[in-house]
């Protein structure tokens, strides 16, 4: 470019980039981002996993607190077509893990993501009752303590892929920090 400055032209100089320039940026940020894109999916998929865990956790939690609050049994009872389908929290006042006319209900969970799937032992089966004193007991008055075993879809339970949950026999519920329970066993 030149301007003409009392009669005498000067150069300008010029700044900024070239077409080629942009197209080699733009492409090295395509091929960073494809690289880290897979490590990312399993970030989200972990969240995903830990998410989950707790909402089962806070649901237990509560159920537990609503026991002690109200001095009244309450139960945890998972959906007809099977824990993956959700569950509800109610006011079990006959003890028979059904909810019926007249029981409160507290909660109605929404089935899990796809692909996640949710079982339990025989400990816990298809519900988890807790006494007005906050203990976990079987409709029969027996102790009840048990796991659920939650898989995001990686077809086995390893860390990263499950996690356990488990109920005391004081009716405790935690998220199992170890891998005791995680034995590569397909979910």
């Amino acid at each position: 470019m030149r301007q003409k400055a009392s009669g005498t032209e000067h150069r300008m100089a010029q700044h900024g980039t070239t077409l080629t320039e942009l197209l080699l940026a733009v492409a090295l940020m395509a091929l960073l981002t494809a690289m880290a894109l897979p490590s990312f999916s399993g970030l989200v998929q972990k969240d995903r996993l830990t998410q989950t865990s707790e909402r089962l956790y806070r649901d237990l939690t509560h159920a537990r607190a609503q026991a002690i609050q109200r001095g009244q049994p309450v139960a945890l009872v998972a959906h007809p077509a099977g824990w993956d389908h959700g569950w509800t929290v109610f006011v079990d006042t006959n003890h028979n893990r059904q909810r019926e006319t007249g029981e409160s209900l507290l909660r109605d969970a929404p089935a899990l993501p796809p692909g996640f799937a949710l079982s339990t032992n025989a400990g816990i089966g298809r519900a988890i009752g807790y006494r007005g004193d906050g203990r976990s007991e079987r409709p029969n008055g027996g102790l009840q303590m048990g796991t659920w075993l939650l898989c995001d879809g990686g077809g086995t339970a390893t860390p990263g892929h499950a996690v356990t949950l488990v109920v005391s026999a004081t009716g405790r519920a935690r998220i199992s920090p170890s891998s005791d329970h995680l034995d590569g066993s397909p979910c």
